[in-house]
């Protein structure tokens, strides 16, 4: 008598994600929480690091390049390990290795231990993000994938937001070093929270490990009234073969045009993020609006922009991907229009701020959610993580590009216009994705 074949696809799309997705919500965003805050803990930590160590800007700026940089290789590195090794493995590492270095930074006492922990800590931080995006993903219903992929940055947002409350809060008192104390014992306790209660991805295990008898626990969870002989087969009918390496899977069979397409608009995303991640205290000072308000303003846009990740996401888990098709575009009216405002209210000119971090940085969550939708799970981590690789080496073109324009009368138009017409190429690509997405399914 064969063997009863139960197909995992359908557990995950008809399970009640009120039981089952919140621990794995609350432990990966966990991650991502851990992840923000030390993204931000170094930048926050830097001025203090510079007048105590009488560094001039130009010695840390290359911290901050190396940090990033190896971030960069951490979420390609990862990203392949995971395809290779596990979800949960790989996060796993991630985490230990962010707390171990973070702990470390807090022993240094000159640049270059500063540097040498600041590249192991930046590889950390690039682990993460992609192996999480995809875990949450390969756990949530179709209906669902995008909107809790957007509902996982909302951990981002809040590690950035407390890695400025304790440079305001904890540092005067106890210097720059409790930035990295923080930034080291929080990821090790998520560390071990991710290794007793995090679940290996169900799709991950019918793809890599079908015999493992984790697929039945993982399987009684989701659907808890069935009842699975210990011969059950688990498939899957909507993914590709794990055969291949992760890398070269994502360009055969047709499949880099996607690719290349999804890269273009990662690229495209993230030179307009970082231009304005980066630079908008600067801009908004220029255009009449006091330091302190403008911090006040750049803090509350990364709030604005999960927000609008939100709603970007659910709307493609609705519509599909053309509909990223238009928040693209709202955004370089927001953007670039933003430079014509100076001398107008300071609500008129925060206002005009935060509905544009909603339209650019919530595209780039519905970025992320998008390559948890267009590649299978054998290769899914591998290409978000190299996703992320692109639009962080945008993240160092970027301010460069910026540097240059700022300059001269017209110097903020120049900028906020240089940052909001690459949000027609992340259009343009979105109409490509879809006619490709669509061609790949049909």
């Amino acid at each position: 008598m064969p063997s009863p074949i139960v197909n995992i696809d359908d557990l995950i799309n008809a399970q009640d994600v009120r039981r089952t997705l919140p621990l794995i919500l609350f432990w990966a965003g966990a991650a991502m929480l851990a992840d923000g805050y030390d993204l931000l803990s170094i930048a926050y930590a830097g001025p203090m690091i510079i007048k105590e160590w009488g560094l001039n800007k130009h010695d840390f700026a290359l911290v901050l390049s190396v940090s990033a940089g190896a971030s960069m290789l951490g979420g390609f590195a990862c990203g392949y390990f995971a395809d290779r090794f596990g979800r949960k493995n790989s996060i796993v590492f991630g985490t230990l290795l962010l707390g171990l270095s973070t702990l470390g930074s807090t022993l240094a006492t000159n640049l270059d231990e500063l540097l040498i922990w600041r590249a192991i800590a930046g590889f950390g931080i690039g682990t993460v993000p992609p192996v999480a995006i995809a875990l949450v993903n390969e756990f949530a219903p179709q209906r669902l994938r995008a909107t809790i992929v957007a509902a996982l940055y909302l951990g981002t947002t809040i590690g950035a937001w407390s890695a400025a409350q304790a440079r305001d809060l904890l540092a005067p008192a106890h210097g720059w070093q409790i930035m990295f104390l923080i930034g080291g014992i929080a990821p090790l306790a998520v560390c071990a929270g991710l290794a007793f209660f995090l679940p290996e991805s169900p799709r991950f295990l019918v793809i890599r490990r079908p015999g493992s008898p984790q697929l039945a626990r993982l399987a009684q969870r989701l659907a808890p009234a069935a009842r699975f002989a210990p011969e059950t087969r688990f498939i899957t009918t909507t993914e590709l073969s794990a055969r291949g390496d992760p890398l070269r899977l994502l360009f055969v069979e047709g499949r880099w045009r996607i690719t290349l397409t999804f890269w273009l608009a990662y690229f495209a995303s993230g030179l307009t993020l970082y231009t304005m991640l980066y630079w908008s205290p600067i801009i908004l000072v220029s255009l009449g609006i006091n330091e302190r308000h403008a911090a006040v303003v750049s803090g509350w846009a990364g709030i604005a922009g999960w927000v609008g990740g939100v709603i970007i996401t659910r709307l493609i888990d609705r519509f599909g991907l053309r509909a990223m098709v238009t928040p693209p575009l709202l955004g370089i009216a927001l953007v670039g229009g933003l430079g014509y405002l100076g001398g107008m209210p300071s609500a008129v000119i925060a206002s005009v701020t935060l509905l544009g971090g909603m339209a650019f940085s919530g595209g780039q969550a519905g970025l992320h959610a998008t390559g948890g939708l267009i590649y299978p799970t054998a290769i899914r981590a591998n290409g978000i993580g190299l996703g992320l690789f692109v639009t962080r080496s945008a993240g160092v073109v970027g301010p460069f590009i910026t540097a240059q324009l700022y300059v001269g009368e017209h110097a903020v138009q120049h900028v906020l216009w240089s940052a909001a017409l690459p949000l027609a190429v992340v259009s343009i690509c979105y109409l490509l994705l879809a006619r490709l997405h669509v061609q790949g399914h049909a």
